[in-house]
This record gives structure tokens, C-alpha cells and sequence, in this order.
């Protein structure tokens, strides 16, 4: 069994909605950053999928409405963060002087690299990367943050898990 965490963006979320949300299974709370409202979870299953349909099911049971789960985007500095590496070692890994196989960068923005975090994490892992601990909780993998995204932008809100490989 394995803990996962992962925020959902839902539409609105008022306070009597955020303590009701409280009490589903594995919520962490819910808030708002820069005004858009969201939902944590952590939860520990060996099946990532029934996470996911189990939080955006509670959620929708208490009226809120998914809009996407959330992706944790980072950059350099983040993953130095994250490890307790520094921005250079960080740097040499990305660029593949120090370790082969760093993932893509997920977006360019503004001549910015940041990498999804959930592509990152596996990465540490596999090449023994000291994680600190406020971030040694498994993300969702990247592909099934896609695969859920896709569904709820659709409109299809919650589906049967099916199992992917990440």
C-alpha cells in the first residue's frame, strides 16, 4: 500500500462545504490559493485510481463540483527545495551531467522549465535522491492527473477506475 496526496480544484467552496468536505476520507482540508479553491487528500491504497474516484465521489456527494485535479508544477529551485540538494546539483541532474534520465520539463513558460512533480518524484526515488519529508508522499502518477482531467473537462465527473500502468 502505497499514501498518496493530490489536491482537487472544485468550483466554488464555501466554508459550511469545506467542513463537510473535512470529514470524507483522507481530507486533509480545503482552502483557496489565489482564489481558486481546492481540496487535499492523502490516501493510502495500492490502486492510485480508487483514490481519485473515491475523493472526486465523496466531493461531488457533498455538492462540490471537481474541476481538476490539481498538478504540481515545480522548478529548479523547487526540487533544491525538495531535497535539500542545491539549485547547481539540481541543474547537473536536468541536464544530465550527473545522473542520466531526468524527465522532460512539462511546460516552458516564460523561458521558466518547471517539471510536474509527479514525473520528478519516481526519479529521486529510482536514483536514491533524499527526499524531505514534508514531500515523501507519493503523487499521483502524471498520466492518471491526465486521464482524470480529461474525464472531468468532458463533464463525465466520476468513472470506474481502470487500472494504467504509470
Amino acid at each position: 500500500m502505497t499514501d498518496y496526496t493530490f489536491s482537487i480544484v472544485v468550483h466554488e467552496l464555501s466554508q459550511e462545504q469545506a467542513f463537510q468536505a473535512s470529514e470524507l476520507d483522507g481530507c486533509l482540508g480545503g482552502g483557496a490559493t489565489a482564489g481558486v479553491p481546492y481540496v487535499e487528500f492523502e490516501l493510502e491504497t495500492e490502486m492510485p485510481e480508487y483514490a481519485v474516484d473515491a475523493a472526486i465521489r465523496g466531493l461531488t456527494a457533498t455538492d462540490l463540483e471537481p474541476v481538476r485535479i490539481d498538478v504540481d508544477a515545480i522548478t529548479i529551485a523547487g526540487i533544491a527545495e525538495r531535497t535539500g540538494a542545491t539549485r547547481q546539483a539540481v541543474r547537473m541532474w536536468v541536464e544530465g551531467e550527473r545522473r542520466a534520465g531526468f524527465p522532460m520539463p512539462y511546460s516552458f513558460a516564460h523561458g521558466l522549465r518547471t517539471w510536474l512533480w509527479a514525473d520528478v518524484y519516481p526519479w529521486l526515488r529510482s536514483n536514491s535522491v533524499d527526499i524531505n519529508a514534508e514531500y515523501s508522499v507519493a503523487p499521483l502518477p502524471a498520466r492518471l492527473i491526465q486521464r482524470y482531467n480529461g474525464k472531468l473537462a468532458e463533464g463525465a465527473g466520476t468513472f470506474s477506475p481502470v487500472p494504467t500502468s504509470a
